[in-house]
């Protein structure tokens, strides 16, 4: 089953971020549990040939991936009656427990597969067909972590109780169970309907929010709710859909020969579609002076056009090679949101987004550019975020996800409504007047710590908590933690930022809680911060970078910095001198050293604050504030900065070819035993794509089935601890 017809899933917390080539090719609008690839029919010119109707298929652990399609064919024409076997890999079962399964094809050449379970702890596999004289096919298993869910409340995180284990987040308050049924947690698990194999895009028109469905029996409908015609969910059932329909948006489907149909007459209204985007909801929208509700499509020739009003229309200025994303908009190769009504270019470097967004006062659109760098679209202007972590994954509207699984709204002072989230479902707004729901996949994790090269079970710990720093964790509820003890350090927390050890060997670290007020701990001990204004983001140690870029330091209500757009690492050097470089709000550089400002040399433009006095240049070069000098090349995404007891400090880097180094007191090292798709963590130590926690200096495994980590840290006994995040294991 799956929560969306978009191509790719974006990448599971503490995943590699999403490339724009691969990712993108259909417009990424949330953060689905499970995503299908849009539809790419795979015809020989003779002989029959076997092909999936989408490229890869992906769900949480422990859920159940239905509705996968296999055609039999002939130049085009399906062939009915040919026996074939699928055959699955990588731990994927289906749902009676066997790795293959044999069915007929229908009159129409294809067959759906029974339903595929996905491994607890997720990884890849693949979907082999056969059959006796037929060119075979395969497809792309994915699963990501198990999740439990919760719901999101007008911004507040929500306890979806009694929602079976695997269920996915779909839209609203609702889940898909892995039997079909779609639950309304909102609403006392009330069923909304039965036997959904998966569903599309939801759209609101004028009145009605619409959720288009495909049923475990091939047939096709919609949920649809409104202001006014439907004040509760109602079914309707579109029996002139051709069976196994792909739903795409509102009322719209997809059918096996690339016609979009209309549901209410299943009238084809596009044909030779490959993939589609995000429809714009019907409204007044800044960047649609028609006021029509528009798709963009990608034709099978490799053409485009702009879907609207039950027509298509030509599009201009669309270069080859680019990907349909969300209203007008295609994502060009070089990175352009060309808009193909008129040629015209919104922005450019991007290199992915999520969904765009009306909440009845603003459009918004989050994007992530090539540099690392996050941006939002609002109402047709686009801005620069600050406090989105390194790495994070737009969602919607102004919501990022950050690799330790945050789910921070940028446009509401960064705001953090959730922790340990892996998936997202759908918004709906059901009023315009800040009414919202949007359901959650939260990781089921089991919190603990390494001290050194022991890995102990955090005490006192709820299951679920987010790893911070040290042998911490935030609870669901807030509480901060020591995993040692199990004592509680500080309540009612919603962000925090890096931790930092000071000369005199105390440590400090930044704390948001719930009320919108600042604190930060000194020695575990909590303290009121001075002179912080509402809407800061914590920085490190005892600093908070205010809204009006203000960095102040919380103890004292020190004005540290002005006009500073964004800071890296805070380090401590050998000198015993404090470092903290700077992207400044005119797009300048600079690096504190103690209590002074430095220009940073040889920086340019675009680059981005990483730690101590280094930055990373669009072009990969790591370069040294200082003296400019280069320290690495083709940089593709780095980890955090670690000072060992020797004073050897050790910086992780993934390079643009995939390959792994890590830097020891700025030398470059080559890495030892790193899988491809792993993350830079801390120090030269990377998390695979298994959950392996790999020391890349020497290739050992220092943890299994790692959903995601804290902060290293350095104690005063000489000791390091590590918190993290253990993944569910079994089903």
């Amino acid at each position: 089953m799956t929560t969306s017809t978009t191509p790719e899933p974006l990448a599971p917390v503490a995943q590699t971020p999403i490339a724009r080539r691969t990712v993108l090719a259909g417009a990424a609008w949330s953060v689905p549990a499970i995503a299908l690839t849009t539809a790419s029919p795979a015809f020989a010119a003779s002989g029959t040939t076997l092909s999936f109707a989408k490229s890869s298929y992906t769900g949480p652990g422990c859920s159940t991936i239905n509705g996968i399609k296999v055609t039999a064919s002939d130049n085009g024409t399906g062939q009915a009656g040919v026996s074939v076997t699928i055959s699955l890999s990588g731990g994927f079962v289906f749902s009676n427990g066997g790795t293959t399964s044999t069915s007929v094809t229908g009159s129409d050449g294809s067959l759906t597969l029974p339903g595929i379970t996905v491994p607890a702890t997720g990884g890849t596999g693949t979907a082999s067909a056969s059959a006796s004289g037929t060119s075979g096919s395969s497809t792309t298993l994915r699963g990501t972590d198990a999740t439990v869910a919760k719901y999101l409340q007008n911004g507040a995180a929500q306890t979806a109780s009694n929602i079976p284990t695997g269920s996915l987040p779909a839209f609203a308050g609702c889940y898909l169970a892995p039997d079909g049924r779609v639950l309304d947690a909102a609403n006392n698990n009330t069923v909304l309907t039965s036997g959904v194999a998966t569903f599309g895009q939801m759209y609101r028109d004028d009145d009605n929010w619409v959720v288009p469905l495909l049923k475990t029996d091939g047939s096709t409908g919609s949920l649809v709710s409104g202001r006014a015609s439907y004040p509760s969910w109602q079914e309707r059932t579109y029996p002139s859909v051709p069976s196994g329909s792909t739903p795409i948006v509102a009322e719209y489907f997809l059918t096996s020969d690339g016609s979009i149909v209309y549901g209410g007459n299943g009238v084809a209204q596009a044909t030779n579609v490959a993939s589609w985007g995000q429809m714009s909801t019907w409204g007044n929208q800044p960047q649609n002076a028609h006021n029509d509700a528009r798709l963009p499509i990608k034709k099978t020739d490799g053409s485009f056009r702009i879907f609207k009003l039950q027509a298509e229309y030509a599009t201009t200025g669309v270069p080859s090679g680019s990907t349909p994303a969300a209203d007008a908009y295609f994502l060009a190769p070089d990175g352009r949101l060309v808009a193909g009504d008129d040629g015209s270019v919104l922005t450019t470097n991007v290199e992915s987004f999520g969904r765009m967004l009306w909440d009845g006062s603003h459009w918004r659109w989050p994007l992530k550019k090539s540099d690392g760098s996050f941006t939002v679209i609002k109402d047709g202007a686009e801005s620069a975020v600050t406090g989105i972590p390194s790495g994070s994954t737009p969602v919607v509207g102004g919501v990022f996800l950050a690799p330790d699984g945050r789910l921070i709204d940028s446009a509401n002072s960064n705001t953090v409504y959730a922790t340990a989230v892996s998936t997202t479902g759908q918004v709906l707004y059901y009023d315009w007047n800040g009414h919202w729901q949007m359901p959650l996949g939260i990781a089921e994790t089991t919190p603990a710590y390494r001290d050194d090269n022991t890995q102990t079970n955090a005490s006192g710990t709820p299951v679920n908590s987010a790893p911070v720093t040290f042998s911490w964790f935030v609870a669901p509820d807030g509480r901060l933690i020591d995993g040692v003890s199990g004592s509680v350090l500080a309540s009612s927390v919603d962000t925090w930022g890096l931790i930092f050890r000071w000369t005199n060997n105390h440590s400090y670290l930044p704390l948001r809680k719930t009320d919108g007020t600042f604190t930060f701990l000194e020695n575990g001990s909590e303290t009121a911060c001075t002179g912080v204004p509402s809407g800061s983001v914590p920085v490190a140690g005892s600093s908070f970078l205010s809204t009006d870029g203000r960095l102040i330091q919380g103890n004292t209500g020190i004005v540290e910095a002005t006009n500073v757009a964004s800071c890296g690492e805070i380090y401590l050097g050998t000198d015993g001198k404090t470092y903290l470089p700077l992207k400044k709000l005119d797009g300048t550089f600079a690096y504190r050293q103690d209590g002074t400002e430095n220009p940073a040399l040889g920086v340019p433009a675009g680059s981005r604050p990483i730690a101590y006095t280094w930055f990373l240049a669009t072009d990969g070069r790591l370069i040294d504030g200082v003296t400019g000098a280069v320290l690495a090349s083709n940089v593709d995404s780095v980890g955090r900065i670690f000072r060992w007891r020797n004073d050897h400090s050790y910086l992780p880097l993934k390079k643009q070819d995939g390959s792994f180094t890590y830097l020891d007191n700025g030398a470059e090292t080559a890495c030892q035993g790193i899988p491809s798709g792993s993350v830079p963590v801390a120090g030269s130590s990377f998390l695979a794509p298994n959950g392996q926690l790999i020391q890349g200096n020497t290739g050992s495994v220092e943890a299994d089935n790692v959903h995601s980590c804290g902060q290293i840290y350095l104690n005063t006994d000489g000791h390091t601890f590590l918190p993290l995040a253990i993944k569910k294991t079994s089903c």
